[in-house]
């Protein structure tokens, strides 16, 4: 495994992963053509009447030799920029023409790049709008509860398998990212069997988080406090922080991410915590698109072991009572 380690006295970056394991070559796998893997723009309404942009990548058959109903998911979150455009056409990996989501979708994963209420082509009328401290809050408790409904829809069309999920998050959509996995993770299931092993989950669906230059917050989200929830071992939760070792903004609040999520890793399990810092003055989305080898590589590795890995067979995940 290729070691590169943080500025400082500890290695804590793991960027090989996993030698064997699949890198960008495998997005120019011809096969994948052949599927029907046309990126789909849509919407969905949030409970609160949003109506939330996205661009869905369906995962391509070939490129899961499992099944289709076990091909992994990864939702994509802008950070306080333009949206997700700049995932669906400004993340091209030097030297090609293939986007990072395009690179997800060609190993095998389901893509969603989601713009949040207020962002990209989320904002009411297209205007330029104030962000209050409730709208973080309302993006992790019902924009990405709404984004997950439809992920839902595609794994009961066995398009996908909803618990093998991860996010990856930049800036301040770091944070409501770690809430919305809080909120997952305490999901009771479904009161639709006597033995609780048996009842159906709603939840305990994220695997992975990736945090891109992470805040320490977004209004009223801390995210010292959701990590505090899902470095328990227990959960299981991966986590990769992700920050260029020259950004002049990073006032070291990437590295109390990590430290804080490193906290709850035991000393004998396997490792899920990782720092990541490539040799860039960049921040955010810009860190895509310039070394590969440093950033979308060991990325993809990352989400590789522990997402798309996991082994969590496709199950009906809908009520045994009701149906739904």
């Amino acid at each position: 495994m290729k070691l590169f380690p943080r500025p400082g006295t500890r290695t804590r970056c793991l960027l090989g992963l996993l030698a064997g394991l699949a890198v960008v070559g495998a997005g120019l796998n011809p096969a994948a053509a052949q599927d029907d893997a046309t990126p789909r723009l849509d919407s969905v309404r949030t409970a609160d009447g949003h109506a939330i942009q996205y661009t869905y990548y369906p995962a391509i058959g070939s490129q899961n030799p499992a099944g289709l109903q076990n091909a992994p998911v990864v939702v994509l979150l802008h950070g306080d920029d333009q949206g997700r455009v700049l995932w669906d056409n400004g993340s091209v990996l030097r030297g090609t023409n293939i986007t990072f989501p395009v690179m997800l979708q060609n190993n095998g994963y389901a893509v969603f790049t989601v713009d949040l209420r207020k962002h990209g082509e989320s904002r009411l009328g297209g205007e330029q709008v104030n962000i209050r401290p409730q709208d973080w809050e309302a993006m992790a408790a019902i924009d990405l509860v709404a984004i997950k409904q439809k992920i839902f829809e595609e794994h009961q069309a066995q398009q996908l398998n909803m618990n093998k999920l991860a996010i990856v998050a930049v800036g301040p959509t770091a944070p409501v990212a770690a809430a919305f996995a809080v909120n997952d993770w305490q999901l009771p299931p479904y009161d639709d069997a006597p033995v609780v092993q048996n009842k159906t989950p709603r939840g305990q669906d994220v695997r992975a988080l990736v945090m891109v230059s992470p805040d320490s917050g977004a209004g009223r989200l801390s995210t010292a406090r959701t990590i505090t929830f899902l470095r328990g071992p227990q959960l299981g939760v991966a986590m990769l922080v992700l920050v260029g070792a020259q950004d002049p903004q990073d006032k070291g609040q990437a590295t109390k991410v990590y430290d804080l999520m490193a906290a709850g890793q035991r000393r004998n399990d396997p490792q899920r915590v990782y720092m990541l810092t490539p040799n860039l003055k960049d921040r955010g989305l810009g860190l895509f698109g310039k070394l590969t080898d440093q950033v979308e590589e060991p990325t993809l590795n990352f989400l590789n072991r522990h997402v798309k890995e996991y082994d969590s067979p496709w199950r009906d995940r809908r009520n045994k009572v009701t149906g739904r």
